[in-house]
């Protein structure tokens, strides 16, 4: 690990999509990657990690809102805040976002 924070972010997510059959597997490589941007950056590493990786996140959130047609905040709020998980049976991951639960109907514009 070099220890720059756009590196340690690409391996973070790499780690977490690397083996979609054993979540804990990748979740242990997260930690590891973790633990190494922490051992050789110290606590601001870590939050340049994070910084990092909201950052992307929120770039990639604001694209499938718009290919969606939802605003960006309420499709974080459809991943984090009520819930919703892709699953594995999709054959995209943006079908999860056509999926409608009880009291989703007006939030996806139904």
């Amino acid at each position: 690990m070099n220890g720059q924070p756009g590196r340690a972010a690409v391996e973070t997510v790499k780690a977490v999509l690397s083996d979609d059959h054993c979540a804990e597997a990748g979740e242990a490589a997260v930690r590891e990657i973790i633990s190494g941007v922490v051992q050789t950056r110290g606590v601001q590493g870590a939050a340049d990690l994070a910084a990092e990786l909201a950052s992307k996140l929120a770039e990639l959130v604001e694209r499938v809102a718009t290919g969606a047609g939802l605003a960006a905040i309420d499709l974080v709020d459809l991943l984090f805040v009520e819930g919703i998980m892709l699953r594995s049976d999709h054959a995209h991951p943006s079908a999860a976002l056509t999926e409608e639960t009880p009291g989703d109907g007006d939030r996806l514009g139904r």
